[in-house]
């Protein structure tokens, strides 16, 4: 393991600790904030097509987000795991009821058959932070980064504001993908 991923392992511990000490409470207030501004700004409000994930539960809870997409008649998309290839796709999804089963890590994913990578007008990114500069650290497996290498568009972090974004860099490699901007309560 080199230092820049043993600096990185570091950080992905501290941001964990840090996560798993919001309370039930700010998680809920921080998460429908977020939403709320997501859900106002233009880039929400000009796309069509949408990929969006479904949260975890230490992650702002952007589930109104997938219902409101659907609702205004957006196209809809969320990662799949492909078993197969060891890499996430993107399948679309119009039934949040009808359409999910438990993958990969137990993270709710569609039922339906996985698209080829076109153009998508938005993309939430989730993450343990972001720094200012775009740079995100995730979970350590390199999924996303794979993913969001794949598929252009206007690409959003989404994170706790207290905790997850950073003034000072994030030690990033040459895979790492960049978000263009960072969305969280403010």
């Amino acid at each position: 393991m080199s230092s820049l991923q043993r600096e990185k392992a570091t950080l992905r511990r501290e941001m964990q600790e840090k996560i798993q000490k919001i309370s039930e409470s700010a998680r809920i207030s921080q998460s429908k904030a977020i939403c709320q501004r997501i859900q106002n700004s233009q880039q929400w409000k000009r796309a069509s097509n949408l990929l969006l994930y479904f949260p975890m539960k230490d992650e702002p809870n952007i589930t109104p987000l997938l219902l409101q997409s659907i609702l205004e008649g957006k196209l809809l998309y969320l990662p799949q795991f492909d078993p197969a290839t060891q890499a996430y796709s993107i399948a679309p999804v119009r039934d949040l009821k009808k359409e999910m089963r438990s993958g990969k890590y137990g993270i709710q994913e569609p039922t339906t058959s996985a698209v080829a990578q076109k153009e998508i007008d938005m993309i939430l990114v989730p993450g343990l932070c972001f720094d200012t500069t775009g740079a995100r650290l995730g979970r350590g497996k390199g999924f996303y980064d794979r993913l969001l290498t794949q598929i252009s568009g206007f690409k959003c972090g989404v994170c706790w504001k207290d905790t997850c974004l950073f003034n000072r860099l994030i030690p990033v490699e040459f895979h790492d993908a960049r978000v263009d901007t960072c969305w969280y309560d403010l």
